[in-house]
């Protein structure tokens, strides 16, 4: 079976592919200019799938 892996990830739904990253972190980092860039459409954030995943396995980078 295989899994099926998004292009991209809504800000809460983070945690359930990337254990041990939080929505809320995700956030304080947006607003300091660091981490992932975020996507907007309408209230939610968006976030690439291989930006997170370079992100989570390498650690923080500045943006």
């Amino acid at each position: 079976m295989q899994h099926i892996i998004p292009v991209y990830i809504a800000r809460k739904e983070v945690h359930k592919y990337f254990p041990g990253l939080s929505s809320k972190t995700l956030a304080n980092q947006n607003s300091q200019g660091k981490g992932p860039t975020p996507m907007k459409k309408g209230r939610l954030v968006f976030y690439c799938f291989d930006e997170l995943k370079s992100l989570f396995v390498v650690g923080n980078r500045e943006r």
